[in-house]
């Protein structure tokens, strides 16, 4: 196999979660789970583990100057600082963009997790696939990634 090579109805075959063989013509073992992808396309990719690929900006409060809050928290039980935002769920805050997803299967990439880069500690990212035919709801891999703290 190369990069550039494109297989037509062939079988990809693992064993013990690694790719053992690729082609036309592999031998499928008689005790083999079968999956038929008829109609999809399988390809290699790098995953982009520190991304804000589909979350939402926050906002920055117009005018003013200072040492004041730069968004607005208002909601009752959220930490002193606006920077700890343990409650965030990217998730919650998805947007996918089909343009940015094309540019980044261009340069290699199929899968990302996505986190909110705003904050000491920035709530919880998510993984999710660069798929431009289906929902969210299939697109999402893991709704909650690990805590995104970031180190300025």
């Amino acid at each position: 196999m190369s990069a550039t090579q494109k297989l037509e109805k062939a079988t990809l075959l693992f064993k013990d979660g690694k790719i053992i063989e690729v082609g036309t013509a592999v031998t499928v073992p008689k005790n083999a789970t079968i999956i038929d992808g008829t109609g999809k396309t399988i390809y290699p990719s790098f995953i982009d583990i520190f991304s804000e690929f589909g979350i939402d900006k926050p906002q920055p409060k117009t005018g003013g100057r200072g040492r004041s809050n730069e968004y607005d928290i208002e909601a009752e039980g959220y930490y002193w600082n606006e920077h700890v935002k343990p409650q965030y769920n990217a998730y919650e805050n998805l947007k996918y963009d089909t343009k940015s997803a094309g540019s980044l299967r261009e340069i290699g990439f199929g899968t990302v997790v996505s986190h909110h880069n705003d904050g000491v500690v920035a709530g919880t990212g998510l993984l999710w696939t660069l798929n431009d035919t289906d929902s969210n709801a299939k697109r999402i891999l893991k709704y909650k990634s690990f805590p995104t703290p970031k180190l300025r």
